[in-house]
């Protein structure tokens, strides 16, 4: 097995804190948005069922033997 690195204990200082912005949260909600909006235009199908015929529904009554 590999040996295993210790990980550093305490508040990381080489990142610098980061202010959320509500308006650039806001355009970037918008454009995933659209994109995922793109993508479901492009890819998505819808899925058929076969129609189902008298009897072979859901607990449909078997006729006795």
């Amino acid at each position: 097995m590999a040996e295993q690195l210790p990980t550093p204990v305490g508040i990381q200082h080489f990142l610098p804190p980061l202010a959320i912005d509500g308006d650039a949260l806001q355009e970037f909600s918008r454009e995933m948005n659209d994109r995922l909006r793109d993508l479901e235009k492009r890819f998505y199908q819808p899925r058929i069922n076969p129609r189902l015929f008298f009897g072979q529904s859901r607990m449909a009554s078997a006729k006795p033997r």
